[in-house]
């Protein structure tokens, strides 16, 4: 008994050892997901960083405070944390304190709250994409009736994973499914209670080490975030390829040319009845065709608008908050991650009074695809090289190496040159060198610098000396060195072992 607690106790102490000589970084998952939705990410960090990597995981659906009080994260520790899991973090020092955590890294965190909570829960999102689908349909519905183009405009909908069928469609099932009436969902609604108490004293809430990276998608946010849950649902890399932004494209093209063939149609039969007597008998049938036409080529159009303008604009106003402005002309938006504006993503609190940048864009990344996309990584290698993060790169700390480079051979009376690979110096380094006639002979100090040169000479008789120089070098503390032999041959003429220029033969006794 005796012996096996001497063991756990030296068990411990190695583990204990061994978590000191690297930091520890925490990676705690989002709504409805689980510690391995940062696989890929913390798997390609952990290759060009050194760190002990710690996955929490916790119960999303849950109220934050308590999904916050059944965690834990190191004191001396670096927490990375994607969309809901950012806010436990955040709570979860405002429980402790803010000094139990050495830095927190929020990517794609409803700060100020997720306004698209409020509209998946009150069935906007239906509504909002019923109207799109009659917008698509009124192209169709005029040109094969209104049932054939509303089932026509649901099939190239679902061509983009918008519909599925006549009760709602693929995005909005799955936004309800995400920001269902769980208390977890309530407490990221904008102004609720539980942000209200969290941001009243945000210092409280956030170590002086704070970054909140925001992703920033494309225009067509809703085309390829729908891309992403459909990769992610197929256990596949959520991150989009742009299929389905060219499939949108592809349809918005057809509606297009459809609007633009009916156009021409209605100005050809208009300039038909233009020309045309009134006496011919075909006059009204012109006009009355021009008229029709026109009348298709408008509802094709405004399919069309949908496809290029109104969605975007449903999609930013009136689900995920997004505002618009205008200037000199122009009109820009809120930069958002497809489900969550920036504002909420990356609020003025995190800014401190150093010149450190803690607000950081993640270009081209939605809201899905954050915790697998290249832009979110290279934020994290960006602000794990900052000083008040400071995770060393993997093989920072290996230790000084030297080789010596230089002829293994050289003849009598020759000078031979030496030079100096030093490998994970930290600072200056300075050197030493050393050279001995044979293996017993005692080392007799040379040169000073990198590189070095000496005047060899056989042994007694003409033997060969088997003579050898050395280097020491020492940086940052640091010491290093290396041997290299020479020998060092008495006699010349012919034969195999060639030197240079000259032929070495062995000398005759």
């Amino acid at each position: 008994m005796k012996r096996l607690f001497i063991f756990i106790i030296f068990s411990f102490m190695f583990v204990a050892i061994g978590y000191g000589q690297s930091d520890q970084v925490s990676f705690i998952h989002g709504l409805g997901d689980d510690s391995s939705v940062w696989n890929t990410m913390a798997n390609e960090l952990d290759n060009e960083f050194d760190f002990v990597r710690d996955n929490v995981s916790y119960n999303s659906s849950s109220a934050i405070s308590n999904s916050a009080s059944s965690v834990y994260f190191p004191s001396n520790g670096v927490t990375v944390g994607h969309s809901l899991g950012g806010l436990v973090a955040r709570e979860y020092l405002r429980q402790k304190s803010n000094s139990a955590m050495k830095a927190l890294i929020t990517v794609g965190t409803p700060h100020k709250g997720a306004p698209v909570a409020e509209t998946a829960q009150n069935g906007k999102v239906g509504q909002i994409v019923s109207d799109w689908i009659a917008d698509m349909a009124a192209g169709p519905a005029i040109s094969l009736g209104s049932l054939g183009g509303r089932q026509f405009a649901k099939q190239l909908l679902g061509k983009i994973d918008y519909s599925a069928n006549a009760a709602g469609t693929r995005i909005n099932r799955r936004l309800e499914g995400m920001f269902g009436n769980v208390a977890s969902v309530n407490n990221m609604k904008p102004n609720s209670s539980f942000l209200t108490t969290l941001n009243n004293v945000p210092n409280n809430t956030l170590p002086s080490a704070r970054y909140a990276i925001f992703g920033a998608e494309d225009n067509f946010e809703y085309v390829r975030i729908a891309e992403s849950f459909r990769n992610k649902n197929n256990d596949k890399n959520p991150v989009e390829s742009g299929v389905f932004l060219r499939i949108h494209h592809g349809i918005a093209s057809f509606y297009f040319v459809a609007t633009s063939y009916y156009a021409y149609l209605s100005a050809k039969y208009f300039y038909k009845y233009n020309q045309s007597d009134p006496s011919d008998p075909f006059y009204n049938s012109y006009y009355n065709r021009a008229v029709f036409y026109l009348s298709v080529a408008r509802e094709w159009a405004r399919g069309f608008a949908s496809l290029v303008y109104y969605q975007q604009r449903d999609w930013d106003k009136k689900i995920i908050g997004v505002n618009y402005y205008s200037h000199n002309g122009e009109v820009f938006k809120d930069a958002n991650d497809g489900l969550l504006p920036a504002k909420t993503q990356a609020p003025s609190f995190f800014d401190t009074p150093d010149e450190i940048d803690r607000r950081l864009p993640a270009i081209g990344a939605n809201h899905v695809e954050e915790t697998a996309h290249p832009s979110v990584r290279q934020r994290l290698e960006q602000v794990f090289q900052n000083s008040d993060v400071n995770i060393p790169e993997e093989g920072a700390n290996d230790p000084l190496g030297v080789a010596v480079n230089g002829p293994p051979y050289i003849n009598d009376g020759q000078t031979a040159y030496f030079y100096s690979d030093v490998s994970n110096a930290e600072g200056s380094v300075s050197y030493q060198w050393y050279y001995r006639q044979e293996p017993y002979s005692s080392w007799i100090a040379g040169g000073t610098g990198i590189s070095f040169e000496h005047t060899f000479y056989s042994a007694p008789g003409g033997e060969t000396a088997h003579s050898a120089v050395k280097v020491e070098v020492s940086s940052a503390g640091e010491t290093a060195a290396d041997i290299h032999s020479v020998d060092v041959y008495g006699c010349e003429g012919t034969g195999s072992n060639s030197v240079g220029a000259n032929i070495i033969i062995p000398c005759e006794q």
